[in-house]
């Protein structure tokens, strides 16, 4: 296992997990919350709390994105274990034939 592969592996039991889960939906509805109950012309509170989101949703995504570089690494793992064999024994049965011809 790789390091990428490991580290998806990391992420993934995290965004898994229910407390965790549980964190980021309380952060993401009091964020709301207080956007919501906030006065219309508090724009430095909506732009900070606006930001807070966009803090919280960088967090998520940036696990997500281990994750799915974790599931790229294993694709491309198994295409080398399995395609780069196959062009070998192509390549070699092509030096054969030069070398015969």
């Amino acid at each position: 296992m790789t390091d990428i592969q490991a580290r998806a592996d990391r992420c993934n039991t995290l965004l898994n997990d229910p407390d965790l889960k549980e964190a980021f939906q309380n952060v993401e509805n009091a964020i709301t919350e207080t956007w919501k109950s906030s006065s219309q012309g508090d724009k430095a509170g909506h732009k900070y709390l606006k930001l807070s989101l966009h803090v919280l949703s960088s967090v998520r995504a940036s696990l997500e994105q281990a994750v799915s570089d974790g599931k790229l690494e294993a694709y491309n793992i198994d295409q080398a274990e399995t395609v780069v064999p196959i062009l070998g024994d192509v390549w070699n049965q092509k030096k054969k034939a030069l070398k015969k011809g």
